[in-house]
């Protein structure tokens, strides 16, 4: 394997790590980085996002390979999920962006991914979205960062969007189809793989009732800890409940060089499982 390519959110760019340069630099210890180190890899492609969806995660992947044909029989993909609860939507004015890689934009309901119970914390949010909504404007129409200038009221048009077009279920059921959709992509591509969950695992079991037949479908042998198992977030906190020796800091979840050794050797451990 000549290439590894790794896509996710903040976790996989190693967000919050002093020397954080997408596999730049030798002293970069996050866990693309590490991954590469331990097998020499003479390619690297990094398409992680802070604050990203998984229908980023999928469609880039997607994207670089059907332009890179030439390199999947030496090509690795290495997958870090994100939250569930992010989705992206075409926005005609982020073309005028110039900070924008595209006219695609990146939406964060808000809901933390760490320490709550997901499905409480979830509908708290959408029974009373208070200072939820600011988070989305964080994250929501890429056309915020000239709202002002457009004359709009970005937070109204986010609250009546919430209250009338998200649900759980739908961002769920959506989630599962990103993973199928690249799976099968790989699979019937004969790309090597490994995949896992970022922040939350996937073993939601209120939605996987649900969604059982769906779920089913998904190849857990190529997941690094495999089905029913945690994330590298829930990982974390089940070695470290306190997260004071595995994560940026006090109030920033996100895994430091520690919490990236330990999730990069267990996914380096099944990669040579996978593939030698």
């Amino acid at each position: 394997m000549n290439t590894l390519y790794i896509s996710g959110c903040s976790y996989v760019i190693g967000a919050g790590l002093p020397d954080c340069h997408l596999g730049a630099d030798e002293i970069d210890q996050s866990i693309g980085s590490n991954i590469r180190r331990e097998f020499n890899f003479e390619n690297y492609e990094n398409h992680s996002q802070g604050g990203c969806s998984n229908d980023r995660i999928r469609r880039k992947c997607i994207d670089w390979l059907s332009k890179n044909k030439d390199k999947w029989n030496d090509t690795l993909v290495v997958i870090g999920w994100t939250a569930f609860t992010r989705f992206e939507m075409v926005d005609e004015w982020e073309i005028e962006n110039p900070k924008s890689e595209d006219n695609y934009i990146q939406l964060n309901s808000g809901v933390s991914h760490s320490r709550k119970d997901l499905s409480q914390k979830f509908f708290e949010f959408m029974t009373d979205l208070k200072c939820e909504v600011r988070k989305t404007v964080r994250f929501g129409f890429g056309g915020d960062w000239r709202a002002e200038e457009k004359g709009e009221d970005t937070k109204s048009i986010w609250k009546n969007f919430y209250i009338r077009h998200y649900n759980i279920e739908d961002r769920y059921d959506k989630y599962l189809d990103n993973i199928l959709y690249l799976q099968s992509f790989l699979k019937s591509n004969n790309i090597k793989y490994v995949m896992f969950d970022s922040l939350w695992s996937i073993n939601e079991t209120k939605l996987n009732k649900k969604f059982e037949s769906k779920y089913r479908l998904i190849d857990f042998s190529k997941w690094v800890w495999g089905e029913g198992k945690l994330s590298w977030t829930e990982h974390l906190l089940s070695i470290d409940p306190t997260s004071s020796e595995t994560r940026v800091g006090e109030n920033d979840d996100h895994p430091n060089s520690k919490g990236h050794r330990i999730w990069s050797d267990l996914t380096i451990n099944k990669i040579k499982k996978l593939y030698g």
